[in-house]
């Protein structure tokens, strides 16, 4: 005959909430001062009645009162990464308790080689108005395109476009300080004209600025061949880009009527007719992705270079 007997279950009433006991949560923070290349680790002590101290910091909400200055989550929940120059509050939040803010200096760091790409490069532009200001002059309507391909926003201020008449009439422009561009994000120089009517999310537009006079030179650049070089402040290239003539590998043809443009975009392995560029339906797109798509705000951007 079988027996049987009743089941004793012995629950172990644990309280894992870590907010309930609290009395105090203390923010701290690896530093309160730092340029854009480096990011600040944060993180939370939480005091109990008891009399204990353990580390919260997986259990808490941390926010920045100013993400274009100081962002946090990008890489990991719980750092900070500079964004912009300024000054940034964080706190942390759990359960009814708050710490009180921290306050973040951030400082925007110079850019280094590797950080920069020159995607683009409209020497010939035919008959267009590439900078939309109503005119059709050559040398106003050439430009280049820049994009940041780094994990850090750098400060161009200083930085030079050279060509290859560098040594007849000097720099083609001087970047003025600040000039801050986020990772991801673009900037295009025009030779001249107006760039007022000109608008994209994530690009800044410029007007070359140098101390011809006279007769303007704008960017000069060559139509059939030539070599454009970013200089830092100690001499420095930081990025260049031969085409036409100047490439003694042959790698990069001068083109007509049209823009030269990485294959594809941004990371592309080389440069060709921006007409045979993949999905691009125009001769040239400054400010935009050959497509004329966009290119990728912080989230995009860092998405691609961290993939899940």
């Amino acid at each position: 005959m079988r027996v049987l007997l009743p089941t004793l279950l012995c629950c172990a009433c644990i309280d894992d909430d870590p907010a309930n006991g609290l009395v105090e949560i203390v923010l701290h923070a690896s530093s309160i001062e730092i340029d854009s290349r480096q990011t600040i680790e944060f993180s939370v002590l939480g005091s109990y009645e008891d009399g204990t101290e353990a580390d919260i910091t997986a259990d808490t909400a941390l926010s920045s009162n100013d993400e274009n200055i100081l962002r946090l989550g990008l890489v990991d929940p719980y750092q900070g990464h500079g964004i912009g120059e300024g000054l940034a509050k964080v706190g942390a939040v759990i359960g009814d308790l708050q710490t009180d803010p921290i306050e973040i200096a951030v400082f925007i760091a110079a850019p280094q080689v590797g950080d920069l790409v020159i995607n683009e490069v409209l020497a010939d532009d035919g008959d267009a108005d590439a900078n939309e200001d109503g005119s059709t002059e050559d040398e106003a309507d050439e430009y280049i395109e820049l994009v940041n391909i780094g994990f850090y926003t750098v400060d161009l201020g200083g930085v030079v476009v050279r060509d290859s008449n560098y040594s007849e009439i000097g720099p083609r422009h001087t970047f003025e300080s600040p000039t801050p561009l986020l990772p991801g994000q673009a900037i295009v120089v025009f030779g001249g004209g107006s760039v007022d009517t000109l608008s994209v999310e994530g690009t800044t537009f410029v007007v070359a600025s140098n101390d011809d006079t006279g007769l303007s030179h704008g960017l000069s650049l060559n139509n059939t061949g030539e070599y454009i070089s970013l200089v830092n402040e100690d001499a420095a290239v930081l990025v260049n880009l031969a085409y036409g003539d100047e490439d003694a590998t042959g790698e990069n043809e001068a083109i007509d009527d049209a823009s030269l443009n990485r294959n594809l975009d941004i990371f592309g392995p080389d440069y060709r007719d921006h007409r045979l560029v993949e999905g691009a339906t125009t001769a040239y797109s400054p400010g935009t992705r050959a497509n004329g798509d966009p290119f990728p705000d912080l989230d995009e951007w860092f998405s691609q270079l961290l993939p899940d």
